[in-house]
Formats: structure tokens, C-alpha cells, sequence
């Protein structure tokens, strides 16, 4: 009796342990795009840049202008008279000052105001000409990018605090008391 190719089994835990350790790179890439982020917010009210691909009748762009970052997408109909400029492909540009980007004024323009008290837009015109455009402050993007770094500092702080002998909650000193913190109450778990 024959079978095929052996298989290497790896178990389940060694394996998430292999794809787990490519997660300590997530704090670091998570805060260097917040500084990154913050850095553009700061140059935004500067100057407006950013980078487009055009093909025909197509365009895609990436901006950050006046504190927002923002994604467009235009469209036109095939057989349309609609040219954004050659040569096609990626090109960057630079603007200062900074000008306001707006949609295309049309009554099909459809809008989500459900998160515009965060300063989040999405708009969309509709045919003939499709434009979409989703603009996203800057201190959003740089607050959901500090996420990963703040929790990795919490739990690192938390595992030096009680590989130490301090509690891990309000970091009192817990040589005295081996059962309970007498400052917060927190019940000291063994290692």
C-alpha cells in the first residue's frame, strides 16, 4: 500500500507561534505610519501633494491638503471625449498653497453624512461621469496608527511590573503582601 508525498505536520500551536512572530513588527510599522501621518498633516496646511494614475478615461489619486487625506476616483463612460493628459501612468505633484478639492457639482451626487462629525466623507457622483471621493482626517488616521504601539507599551509595562515583584494594576511594590495588593486589591497571580 502506497500513498503520496509525506506531508510534513507541523502542530497547530507551532505553526501560530511561526505566524505570531510576524505581529512584533506591527507596533513598529503601526507608529512609524503614525509619524509619517503626522508629518503630512503638519505639511498639508503648507502645501497640498500627492500622486495620480491616469489611463484612459480613468483617474485614481492619493492627496493629503488642508489636514485630510483623501482618495479619488474618476471615471468616464466608454467612448466618452474624456482625456486626463498623457503621458498615462503615476505621477506626482505639488501644490502650495494648498487648494480645496471638491466633487463636481450634479443633483446624482450621493453623500454619507453618518460620519461627518468625525470629519469622514464619502461622495459619489453618478453616471455620466462616476467620481468618488472618501476624505479622512488626519488625526484619525494618526490615532487608529498609535493603537498598536499604545497596547504593545501597556503589556510590555504590565510584564516588566510583575516579572519584577510590582502589581501589575497600580504598580505597588508587592514583596510585603504575596497574596493581594494592598494599594488597588488586584490578586496577585503566580508565575
Amino acid at each position: 500500500m502506497t500513498s503520496g508525498p509525506r506531508r510534513a505536520v507541523v502542530p497547530n500551536a507551532a505553526r501560530w507561534r511561526r505566524e505570531a512572530a510576524h505581529l512584533h513588527d506591527l507596533p513598529a510599522t503601526s507608529l512609524l505610519l503614525c509619524v509619517v501621518v503626522l508629518a503630512a498633516w503638519g505639511a498639508s496646511w503648507l502645501a497640498q501633494f500627492g500622486v495620480h494614475w491616469t489611463q484612459p478615461q480613468r483617474l485614481d489619486g492619493l492627496a493629503v491638503t488642508r489636514g485630510v487625506i483623501m482618495w479619488v476616483d474618476v471615471r468616464e463612460p466608454p467612448g466618452s471625449a474624456a482625456w486626463f493628459g498623457g503621458p498615462y501612468g503615476r505621477e506626482f505633484y505639488h501644490f502650495s498653497p494648498p487648494q480645496p478639492m471638491t466633487p463636481p457639482p450634479n443633483l446624482l451626487t450621493t453623500e454619507w453624512t453618518w460620519l461627518s462629525f468625525a470629519g469622514i466623507e464619502f461622495s459619489q457622483r453618478s453616471p455620466p461621469l462616476t467620481f468618488r471621493r472618501i476624505a479622512v482626517p488626519c488625526w484619525a488616521m494618526a490615532a487608529f496608527f498609535i493603537i498598536a504601539p499604545t497596547m504593545w507599551y501597556q503589556r510590555r509595562r504590565r510584564d516588566r511590573l510583575t516579572s519584577r515583584g510590582f502589581c501589575p494594576t497600580c504598580g505597588y511594590d508587592l514583596r510585603a503582601s504575596p497574596d493581594r495588593c494592598p494599594e488597588c486589591g488586584t490578586p496577585v497571580v503566580a508565575s
